[in-house]
């Protein structure tokens, strides 16, 4: 008992944009080399926005004063949450604190 296997149509190499027959094929292998110049042409640009947009902000300068007053500010409001030692912890008890 013989099988026959059926196959496709057959695709020459002028259907698929190659060889002399073909030639440019608008999408086809061509097409998508015209597409992978584009790309870095397309990240410069990019780059470029994303570079400019740095010159325009103006950074405010830090102040040692200001600095100082936020730490002791944000360190009495860690110190206030958390209630004293009464006793001595056990080794969850610190973990649990610790967390």
């Amino acid at each position: 008992m013989t099988s026959q296997i059926q196959l496709g149509p057959v695709i020459s190499r002028g259907q698929l944009g190659f060889g002399p027959s073909g030639g440019h094929r608008p999408g086809g292998p061509v097409g998508a080399a015209k597409g992978a110049r584009l790309r870095p042409s397309l990240l410069a640009v990019a780059a470029a926005l994303v570079l400019s947009a740095c010159g325009t902000i103006q950074p405010d300068p830090l102040v040692a004063k200001s600095m100082k007053d936020a730490t002791a500010a944000d360190t009495k409001t860690i110190r206030d949450a958390v209630e004293p030692f009464t006793r001595p912890l056990s080794l969850s008890e610190a973990v649990a604190r610790a967390l």
